[in-house]
């Protein structure tokens, strides 16, 4: 079905519906849309994941905003191992994060290439209420290395455009086994479960 809105869209509905999450992991938080939904909402500990140095700035001021909470920046990518990747930092998406696939052909414009972290997630603190996640395309390697195994529930942003050789139907079929999906959104180019 379709929502208004999309990921955030879905992350407003599962707000207002859902059993208050205790702890919740942000990936591809950009300004801090998610935190606005949940963090602010109830009196979880929350960690944003977020490599671009376009939108870390503002997630500090959203995190100093709220000192005496239980709020985490992780500025990397999460992966299966501790590294380094490029991220693409498209020219004319200055509120997007970023993709670390490609440039998009682009369509968007130059885009400058900078170094960040990779953290491995089994770092991480060991589970999570809830994820959100959008992260452009990198979402197929997290579902097949099982990260979300770490998650009693999510919402994931899907693409069909960004990771190469993916469709969301990959994601689809490697997540059904261990949860209730339900689709949203538009199917032709990116959608939320």
């Amino acid at each position: 079905r379709n929502t208004q809105g999309g990921i955030y869209g879905l992350c407003r509905e599962l707000a207002c519906s859902r059993t208050p999450p205790t702890s919740v992991l942000d990936l591809g938080a950009r300004h801090g849309e998610g935190f606005e939904l949940f963090g602010q909402r109830f009196p979880c500990s929350y960690t944003f994941v977020e490599p671009s140095p376009r939108c870390a700035p503002h997630i500090k001021e959203v995190i100093g905003a709220h000192s005496g909470r239980h709020l985490e920046l992780v500025q990397a990518v999460l992966g299966p191992r501790s590294g380094t990747t490029w991220l693409n930092l498209l020219e004319s998406d200055g509120d997007q994060s970023a993709n670390i696939f490609s440039d998009r052909g682009g369509i968007y414009g130059h885009a400058e290439q900078v170094e960040v972290a990779v953290l491995a997630y089994q770092d991480l603190e060991s589970h999570y209420d809830f994820c959100k996640c959008n992260v452009e395309g990198a979402e197929y390697q997290l579902i097949e290395d099982g990260l979300f195994d770490r998650f009693d529930a999510f919402v994931l942003e899907a693409h069909n455009a960004h990771a190469p050789g993916k469709t969301y139907l990959d994601a689809v079929v490697g997540l059904q086994d261990d949860f209730d999906i339900v689709s949203h959104g538009n199917l032709s180019y990116k959608y939320c479960v």
